[in-house]
């Protein structure tokens, strides 16, 4: 069984200038019967974003210092304490002393361990939160979104929507993880939602869940805004398609279907006449 003994500590702290008050934990000292033990936290970064004058001292040389000067100088506890106010700086002594148990057979596995408790970064014990999943895709978002960005239409910041932009990934309900395909304003905001069936012979869960969760997008934006919604839309074979199309668009005020030329000239049109530009390129997707 190992021997320990109660014995006094003092925490050193780093501290910014007055007007910031700021301080952060910076080392310990130890006082055991043999004399006093000194260590500072290795971490210079922390110590130099409280001020940048920290960053030019030497840790371990400065430790080790102050230890010679506290055992040669100070002939009783009482001595070194008082001597430490004097020899302490760049940092601030703590004005209260803590107790711990000391390992007598090792004196420097008790300081280690203070150092741990008081003074290194703690151990991280929250998981890292996974970065958030990127809204994928679709097929057709892509393409109009290159047919946007060809006529420098397209933007991916929401405050362009005033500078007459088209906005990808706009956020109806963040929280939701919720986002139209593209936004734009004239007067009131639009949104469009795309879905692509192109190529589809049947239905999976995966493609009925897309345009489950495309409808509810649209359907929550009729809350959220006063303008169009758009649900735009291509598929190789309607019949296969229908059950998804009608999930995706039932809330929709305008639906096109990309495959039917008219459609895609009204499509065009609108995003003309809401940007006021009359010199958009040609619209054409692919079958």
């Amino acid at each position: 069984m190992t021997d320990s003994i109660p014995t006094p500590y003092v925490v050193l702290r780093a501290c910014s200038d007055q007007a910031r008050g700021e301080q952060l934990n910076a080392g310990i000292v130890l006082f055991t019967p043999e004399g006093p033990l000194v260590s500072i936290g290795r971490d210079k970064a922390r110590l130099k974003a409280l001020h940048p004058d920290f960053a030019a001292l030497g840790v371990d040389g400065w430790a080790e210092g102050l230890q010679h000067a506290l055992r040669s100088l100070g002939q009783s506890a009482e001595q070194q304490q008082a001597l430490l106010q004097i020899c302490a700086h760049p940092f601030k002594v703590d004005t209260e002393h803590g107790m711990t148990m000391l390992n007598l057979d090792d004196p420097r596995e008790t300081l280690d361990k203070l150092m741990a408790w008081l003074v290194d970064v703690p151990v991280r014990t929250l998981h890292a939160l996974r970065a958030e999943k990127k809204k994928r895709p679709t097929r057709l978002q892509a393409e109009i979104a290159i047919w946007l960005r060809s006529a420098k239409l397209l933007s991916t910041k929401v405050e362009d929507l005033s500078k007459g932009r088209v906005v990808l990934n706009y956020p109806i309900d963040p929280a939701a993880d919720l986002y139209t395909d593209f936004a734009l304003r004239n007067g009131e905001l639009h949104v469009i939602e795309t879905l692509d069936l192109r190529g589809v012979d049947r239905l999976t869960p995966t493609l009925r869940g897309d345009a489950a969760i495309k409808g509810l997008t649209l359907d929550e934006a009729g809350d959220k805004i006063k303008g169009k919604r758009l649900a735009v839309f291509s598929a190789s074979d309607y019949t296969v398609s229908k059950p998804a199309i009608w999930m995706f668009s039932r809330s929709a005020d305008v639906v096109l279907n990309m495959h039917d030329e008219a459609d895609r000239r009204s499509f065009a049109d609108f995003i003309s006449a809401s940007l006021h530009r009359d010199d958009i390129p040609g619209l054409a997707f692919a079958s």
